[in-house]
């Protein structure tokens, strides 16, 4: 049951747990409490060549590729082109000198490292 029967009744703990781990799933792939999946979530990188947008999905499969500091300048919803916080970029994707650091340090994994797929 996906909803209390009635009001005054609460969640079973085991569904509580459920919702919790969904959510915190969501949260750690999208970076966001939004609900927004990477492909709502369109981001301009920055290359050398021009600026280009792309699905934040797209940026998390492929990454800054040979050139190292190509990284997401700005994120903006899909749906409404609403913009959106950098937080919204989950540390690791987001390539710049904190997310850089933070590999180095260990607080994150390199989601591009190579043998990682």
């Amino acid at each position: 049951m996906p909803f209390p029967a009635h009001p005054h009744e609460s969640a079973s703990e085991s569904e509580t747990d459920t919702k919790t781990k969904a959510k915190t799933s969501t949260e750690s792939e999208t970076g966001n409490e939004l609900g927004l999946s990477p492909d709502d979530i369109l981001v301009v990188i920055g290359h050398p060549f021009g600026d280009v947008v792309v699905p934040l999905g797209h940026w998390i499969a492929t990454g800054p590729g040979p050139r190292p500091y190509v990284r997401p300048l700005s994120a903006r919803s899909r749906a409404t082109g609403e913009p959106l916080p950098l937080s919204i970029i989950p540390l690791r994707y987001r390539n710049d000198e904190e997310a850089r650091q933070a590999i180095r340090d260990g607080r994150v994994e390199d989601p591009w490292a190579p043998g990682r797929s």
